[in-house]
C-alpha cells in the first residue's frame, strides 16, 4: 500500500488571475482585462492563477481548476498539497478561504495519487470467487453419466450463463477490492493533509506569540 505526505501554507492572496475554461468560453461571458490577461463576468471562475504570500515571507504559485471557492486578492487562504512517499511533485488537495470561510476539496486531484488497482491485485480476487463454482461445474461434467439424456444445445447455453455469471462475480469483487483499496488511500491522503495544516497552525502560533512577546 501506497504511503503518503503532505504540506500546507496560509498566506494572503496576490496578482490573482482569473483565467476561463477556453473550450467552453463563451464571447458574452469572458472580457479581456487590461493586463491582457482574460477574466470572467461570474464570480468564480473555471481556472484561478495567484501568488500565496505568507507572513513570514515565502511565496508560492497556486493553479487552481474548478475549485468552486472564489477568491480575491488579499484574501487570507489555506492551501493543501499532497504527494506519496518518495514522489518529486504533489497535487493541491484541499483549499480554504478563511475571509469568506468557503473550502473545498479537489477530488479531481485526489484521484491522481490514489492507487491504481493493477490487474495482478484484481484477478486474485476473481479467481478466489470463481474456482469453487467452476471446480463445481467441471466436477460434475466429468463425472460419469452425467451427460446422459442432455441436450447439447442446452449444455452450451448452461455453459454460456455459468461464464458470464463467474465474470460477473468476478468483476464485482474486483470493485469491491478497488473501493477498498481507494477508501484506504483517501484515509491516509486525509489524515496527512489535516497533520500538515495543523502543523501550519502550530507554526503560525508560534510566529505571532514571539511578535506579541518582541512588541
Amino acid at each position: 500500500m501506497d504511503e503518503f505526505y503532505a504540506w500546507a501554507l496560509t498566506g494572503q492572496v496576490r496578482r490573482l488571475q482569473l483565467l476561463p475554461n477556453l473550450d467552453d468560453r463563451r464571447d458574452d461571458d469572458d472580457w479581456e482585462g487590461d493586463d491582457g490577461s482574460w477574466r470572467v463576468s461570474t464570480s468564480l471562475a473555471p481556472r484561478q492563477m495567484f501568488r500565496l504570500h505568507s507572513s513570514d515571507g515565502v511565496d508560492v504559485e497556486v493553479h487552481l481548476v474548478d475549485s468552486g471557492v472564489a477568491f480575491q486578492n488579499g484574501h487570507t487562504v489555506t492551501v493543501g498539497w499532497a504527494a506519496r512517499e518518495g514522489a518529486a511533485h504533489g497535487y493541491c488537495v484541499l483549499v480554504r478561504n478563511h475571509t469568506t470561510g468557503a473550502s473545498a476539496r479537489l477530488e479531481a486531484n485526489v484521484r491522481q495519487l490514489r492507487s491504481r488497482v493493477k490487474a495482478s491485485t484484481i484477478v486474485p480476487f476473481g479467481i478466489l470467487a470463481a474456482l469453487p463454482a467452476a471446480l463445481a461445474i467441471l466436477a460434475w461434467l466429468t463425472s460419469p453419466g452425467s451427460l446422459t439424456g442432455f441436450d447439447t444445445s442446452f449444455l452450451l447455453l448452461a455453459a454460456s450463463i455459468a461464464i458470464v455469471v463467474l465474470f460477473a462475480l468476478g468483476a464485482i469483487v474486483a470493485k469491491v477490492a478497488s473501493d477498498y483499496l481507494h477508501s484506504e488511500d483517501d484515509e491516509k491522503i486525509w489524515a496527512a493533509v489535516n497533520a500538515a495544516i495543523a502543523e501550519d497552525n502550530r507554526r503560525l502560533l508560534k510566529r505571532n506569540a514571539r511578535l506579541s512577546y518582541g512588541s
